[in-house]
């Protein structure tokens, strides 16, 4: 584990399996990760007419456990090693990456994607803003992972969830916006 200097946003790289550093995480982002589990739901309820306790948040969170498991037993690993490390419960933790499956939300965020043949210089790109609840600006932080036989990714995110956006060393780009259409309340939580 090392981390980077001289950055708006502190950095961390972890390495191994998906639980251990999913352990690396939660070790070393405790404080943060226990501070968004505590603000993320009522910043939700004040951006939403019908607010939730935490019990129903869990039991939401609760029905896409399968489907995440089926579709990505990593990223769900990962999240049981920083579950694990920081003493928030699983549950809380999928809470935080299954915010779309509470109920209604202002959009946000817009994103950008070039291909290299649109491009002009040959190279493609991808960009985004961040409209999210300036409260989480501070518990945001920059994460490389470098997982055992798989392409490492950087991610900029908030501890606790499995990534936002980001880029793989394989030059594949993610990007996230809060751009809501239908969505299954058994599927998979907008973070995976």
């Amino acid at each position: 584990m090392s981390l980077g200097t001289n950055s708006r946003f502190p950095e961390l790289t972890v390495a191994g399996s998906p639980i251990d550093m999913g352990r690396q995480i939660g070790e070393h982002f405790r404080s943060q990760i226990v501070e968004l589990s505590d603000l993320v739901l009522d910043r939700f309820n004040k951006g939403t007419t019908q607010p939730i306790s935490w019990e129903r948040a869990e039991q939401v969170a609760r029905r896409s456990f399968g489907r995440v498991e089926e579709m990505f037993p990593g990223p769900l690993d990962e999240l049981r090693g920083t579950a694990e490390s920081s003493g928030v419960s699983l549950e809380r933790l999928m809470v935080l990456n299954a915010r779309n499956m509470l109920g209604d939300t202002s959009e946000g965020c817009t994103s950008i994607m070039v291909s290299s043949e649109d491009s002009g210089s040959g190279k493609g790109f991808a960009g985004q803003n961040w409209d999210n609840d300036p409260a989480m600006g501070p518990l945001s932080a920059v994460v490389t992972r470098k997982g055992e036989r798989v392409s490492s990714f950087t991610s900029w995110m908030q501890p606790g969830l499995v990534a936002y956006m980001g880029f793989n060393s394989a030059g594949i780009g993610i990007c996230m916006n809060a751009l809501n259409g239908p969505s299954d309340p058994a599927g998979l939580p907008w973070y995976f």
